[in-house]
């Protein structure tokens, strides 16, 4: 059986509920992603893999997404890549999961809506809200933005908002 550690987890077991309540995030529109984000940005994740640090006390997902296009402030790299707590470590029987992180697949294209610094160990804002797979939604074979949690949009309108947003 898999070891997964779950920060939450910690966290209840330490009797911190304050701080278990204060990670719960608030829900966030597409336009208010787009307001909050410094940028937003569409690209394929090219690579996703696990490893621990130097002491072993902590596991990061390192994420490198190619970058197709910059929806709101020109993103200064071709390459995202990103550090993220938490991930699986590929022949070890251990992982360590952190609630609200987004979840990346290789070779899935994403729109992305980061803070001012994606170089940050939470570099997507408000956790699953601000990461969108960009597919055919199984239920209508349309382009769609489908994100980790929430309503699936149709891409042309997740397009729309996210330009209305930006008073364009």
């Amino acid at each position: 059986m898999k070891k997964l550690l779950f920060i939450a987890a910690a966290i209840v077991l330490s009797g911190n509920w304050s701080a278990l309540h204060s990670a719960q995030l608030i829900p966030m529109s597409v336009e208010d992603l787009t307001r909050e984000a410094t940028y937003v940005i569409e690209g394929q994740v090219l690579s996703v893999n696990s490893s621990w640090n130097a002491d072993r006390t902590q596991i990061y997902t390192y994420v490198s997404i190619a970058v197709s296009r910059s929806i709101k402030q020109d993103f200064p790299l071709p390459i995202l890549e990103m550090r993220l707590l938490g991930g699986e470590i590929p022949g070890e029987d251990i992982g360590m999961e952190v609630y609200e992180l987004p979840k990346f697949v290789p070779a899935t294209n994403v729109v992305l809506f980061l803070g001012q610094n994606p170089q940050s160990l939470t570099p997507v804002i408000s956790g699953t809200q601000g990461a969108f797979v960009v597919t055919a939604d199984p239920a209508t074979g349309q382009l769609a933005a489908i994100p980790q949690e929430g309503q699936v949009v149709p891409k042309s309108e997740f397009d729309r908002r996210i330009q209305q947003a930006l008073g364009r």
